[in-house]
């Protein structure tokens, strides 16, 4: 608890996903890529990692970013071709988790929770 007595509550981090898309397309005559629906794009790739966040249980994403490459592999009088690889990050959230389950449980049994955020013991002294 804090001074105002409200439990903050923490997401759970379910740790980084990591996404990749590569493709290997060829060029024009010009030296430029053809388009083509195999091609990915940053937009493709951060999809997909959200899709993978959400297989892994994530209700969102921190901190996502992607990064675009392309790199010629081949070069001829006729064709080039061009590798592209699209990487996208980020770090998976899951549902917010209060900071003292124990207090949760502890009210659910009608008893008060102490300043620590676990059920107070019961009294040690006797009662006969």
């Amino acid at each position: 608890m804090n001074i105002s007595g409200i439990r903050p509550s923490l997401p759970a981090i379910l740790g980084p996903v990591r996404v990749r898309l590569s493709a290997t397309v060829p060029s024009d005559a010009k030296g430029h890529e053809v388009p083509s629906v195999t091609t990915p794009t940053n937009s493709e790739a951060i999809a997909a990692l959200h899709r993978a966040a959400q297989v892994k249980g994530a209700e969102r994403l921190i901190n996502v970013s992607s990064d675009y490459r392309r790199a010629a592999l081949a070069s001829g009088p006729l064709q080039t071709r061009w590798q592209i690889d699209v990487e996208a990050s980020g770090t998976a959230v899951g549902p917010a988790e209060s900071a003292a389950p124990e207090a949760d449980a502890a009210q659910g049994e009608g008893q008060e929770p102490s300043i620590f955020g676990a059920p107070d013991p019961e009294p040690r002294h006797r009662t006969d």
